[in-house]
């Protein structure tokens, strides 16, 4: 290898170092865990993390961030078609007694990756629940990005037949307009708004409106210049 090939790839290991020890927030923090993970094709950086921040004594959060830490794990199961139950479990019951508007929203999120499993009036029922959980996030907190985000996912996935994709884009657009782009305190959530642009994108998409989602992209790139998660639809919307 080349002198220069050997330095490039020194410079990104050093800069990846320095961002893991010196990350800006705890989301970043599960953030580059979660990037590591996918990387790597398994859960142990999201693990190692989870074992870290069970460790810390009195931290703001941190029935939350460890929930979120089993989200993470559980998509990342997923996506290697292996089994997530546990993971899902573990942030489901670590959220199941809290009532502010962040756990009520992930638990919302977290319920409905159960949905699949279910059939018949226990998916009702369940569907229920999440969608209770989800309105009751954002009636607590009207500019919470993620109540919006998770109340336009339960919409999305929910069959047409049985009234879904009709609410999908009023949530997602409402996640995006009471959006704070100012930086937030070391401990608060921050995801949630990326992902609503990408969920709106594909709304547009399968609905043929292409014109409507080349504007979303626009406008997602303009707030995230450097999403991996968006580059996907750029040659799509732009064809």
């Amino acid at each position: 290898m080349r002198r220069k090939e050997v330095y490039c790839l020194l410079l990104a290991f050093l800069m990846f170092m320095f961002q893991s020890v010196y990350a800006s927030s705890m989301q970043q923090k599960v953030d580059i865990a979660y990037s590591q993970a996918q990387r790597y094709g398994n859960v142990v950086p999201l693990s190692k993390l989870y074992k870290k921040v069970a460790s810390w004594r009195k931290i703001p959060y941190k029935k939350y961030w460890l929930a979120f830490i089993c989200f993470r794990q559980t998509v990342v199961q997923i996506s290697k078609n292996e089994d997530a139950q546990s993971y899902l479990d573990k942030g489901i019951n670590l959220l199941n007694h809290c009532n502010d508007s962040e756990s009520l929203a992930l638990l919302a999120q977290m319920q409905s990756m159960t949905l699949p499993q279910k059939k018949g009036v226990e998916a009702g029922a369940l569907y229920r629940i999440c969608l209770n959980n989800a309105k009751a996030s954002a009636k607590k907190n009207p500019r919470n990005v993620r109540s919006w985000y998770v109340l336009g996912v339960l919409d999305y996935y929910t069959p047409v037949q049985m009234g879904g994709k009709t609410k999908c884009e009023e949530y997602l657009k409402k996640a995006i307009s009471v959006s704070d782009k100012r930086k937030h305190g070391f401990w608060l959530p921050g995801w949630g708004l990326e992902e609503s642009y990408g969920l709106l994108i594909t709304y547009y998409l399968d609905k043929g409106l292409k014109n409507k989602a080349r504007n979303a992209y626009r406008q997602a790139k303009k707030v995230f210049p450097s999403s991996q998660s968006l580059r996907q639809f750029e040659k799509i919307v732009n064809r």
